[in-house]
């Protein structure tokens, strides 16, 4: 079985010191993510972020390699409506949302230091937070105006096993070129519902990991 390591992705990030990114922006996410328990597997791609957060919505696409094996991917998540569609393989899976959407960075999130990246003129200043979402250690590194993600290092032991994900984003733009991202396929009209996945490698439950 192909296991899939995509967070209820990618790539939303979410309050501590009111860090709260745009209504709606999109961008690059490049996602390298390991497991290890009796062996281990590692997952690389490239993912399409699009997130509108008056519409309730975050659509994640692109392709994924799982143990050298190679899978286009996209995950659609309607928050107004509980509901996310998984396609893949020419399929579409219903699942159902329990959380709210991800919208600002979560409350017991740390401020861990005010830097900068890059030199001279070129200086971006940035935070660095860490959180516990669920269990889970992350550490975000954002642009210090706009809450802007710039990396995401997620990690956890989890009974029997030992989880890493880690996310850096690029071209990232304020709003969403093409809001057809956010129709939903016809595929996926008649497919049938089922509780959201519990699966550690695929890391797929609803969680509300901000990313």
């Amino acid at each position: 079985m192909l296991h899939i390591l995509l967070a209820p992705l990618l790539v939303t990030m979410v309050m501590g010191e009111g860090c709260c990114p745009p209504d709606a922006w999109e961008g690059v996410a490049f996602m390298v993510a390991s497991v290890q328990n009796k062996a281990t597997h590692l997952t690389k791609g490239v993912l399409m972020s699009h997130t509108n957060f008056t519409l309730g919505m975050i659509v994640i696409e692109g392709e994924v390699h799982v143990d050298g094996l190679s899978k286009k991917v996209i995950e659609i998540k309607d928050y107004n409506k509980k509901i996310k569609y998984d396609i893949n393989d020419g399929r579409c899976i219903k699942k159902t949302l329990q959380s709210k959407i991800p919208r600002c960075l979560p409350e017991n999130t740390t401020l861990v230091e005010n830097t900068y990246i890059g030199t001279g003129t070129e200086k971006v200043a940035v935070k660095m937070y860490r959180s516990d979402v669920g269990g889970l250690e992350t550490n975000f590194t954002v642009t210090a105006n706009e809450c802007i993600p710039i990396v995401v290092i997620v990690s956890s032991i989890i009974p029997n096993s030992e989880v890493m994900r880690v996310y850096e984003y690029s071209g990232i733009t304020v709003g969403v070129k093409d809001p057809s991202v956010f129709d939903i396929p016809a595929i996926c009209q008649k497919a049938v519902t089922m509780d959201c996945d519990a699966d550690p490698f695929l890391h797929d439950s609803d969680t509300n990991i901000p990313i």
